[in-house]
C-alpha cells in the first residue's frame, strides 16, 4: 500500500500533455491563492504594503509550498481522502523552489537599500548561506526528478535520495528564516500585545514541526508493518 502510493507521485509521467497542464495550472492557481492571503495577512499586520512585504510573502509562500509537498506522502497515508493529492507533491515543491528564487532575485536586484551588499549579508551569512543551500538542494532534487534520471538512479533509490535532500533542504529554509525572523518573534512576545498579528514565519516554523512528526510517524508506522509482515512470513 505505501510503495503504491509513493508511485502514484510519478504517474502522470506517462499521462497526456494536457493533464501535465491541469496540475500545474491547479498547483498555480493554489499557490497564488495562498501569496494573495499571505499578501494580506502582512498588509493587515503591517499596515502598509511595499516591494518588501511582497517579497516577505513570496519566502512565506515558498516556504508553505515546500512544506506541503514534504507532508502530503504521511497525510495520504493514513488518510485515504488525500489520496488524490499526492500527485500534486512535485508540482508544490517546484512551485516552492520557483517562489524562493523570484524571493533572493528581488532582493538581489530591488531591495539593496534593505539589503545593502556587502555589509548585510556578511553579518547575516549563516541564513542567507542557509536559503542559497535550500536552493541549490532543491534544483538538484528537480534536475535528478526527470524520467531519465529516475531510470538511471532506479525508483526506489531516487524515493530515498530527494526523500533525504529534500528534508534536508526544507530545515536550511526553516534556518535561514527563524534566524532573520528571531528578533521579529522575540520583540513581539517581549511586547506582550498579543492584540497585534503572529508574525507570519512563526506559523510556517510550526508547520515544520508538524512535517516532521508526520513523517516520524509515518516511519514509525512503515517500521511496525514491516515487522509484522516479517513475523507472518517466518511463521509461515
Amino acid at each position: 500500500m505505501a510503495e503504491e502510493k509513493q508511485n502514484n507521485s510519478i504517474i502522470l509521467q506517462n499521462k497526456p500533455t494536457h493533464l501535465f497542464i491541469l496540475v500545474w495550472l491547479k498547483t498555480a492557481v493554489f499557490g497564488f491563492f495562498v501569496f494573495f492571503i499571505f499578501c494580506t495577512y502582512l498588509f493587515i499586520s503591517n499596515g502598509r504594503i511595499s516591494l518588501y512585504i511582497i517579497n516577505g510573502a513570496i519566502a512565506e509562500t515558498a516556504m508553505l509550498l515546500v512544506g506541503l509537498s514534504m507532508i502530503l506522502s504521511s497525510v495520504s497515508y493514513f488518510w485515504n481522502f488525500a489520496d488524490n493529492t499526492l500527485i500534486y507533491r512535485k508540482y508544490l515543491g517546484v512551485g516552492g523552489l520557483i517562489c524562493g528564487i523570484i524571493h533572493a532575485l528581488v532582493i538581489l536586484l530591488f531591495l539593496g537599500n534593505e539589503f545593502p551588499f556587502p555589509g548585510y549579508f556578511l553579518n547575516y551569512w549563516i541564513p542567507i548561506s542557509a536559503g542559497l543551500l535550500a536552493i541549490i538542494l532543491f534544483i538538484f532534487i528537480v534536475i535528478i526528478s526527470t524520467k531519465k534520471m529516475i531510470a538511471r538512479i532506479g525508483g526506489q533509490r531516487w524515493r530515498k535520495t530527494i526523500r533525504y535532500v529534500g528534508y534536508i533542504g526544507y530545515a536550511f529554509v526553516i534556518i535561514h528564516i527563524s534566524m532573520q525572523k528571531y528578533p521579529e518573534w522575540i520583540a513581539w512576545i517581549s511586547a506582550k500585545n498579543f492584540q497585534t498579528l503572529l508574525p507570519l514565519s512563526i506559523f510556517n516554523t510550526l508547520f515544520f514541526f508538524i512535517v516532521i512528526i508526520m513523517r516520524l510517524a509515518l516511519w514509525r508506522a512503515l517500521f511496525k508493518k514491516s515487522i509484522r509482515q516479517g513475523s507472518a512470513t517466518g511463521n509461515q
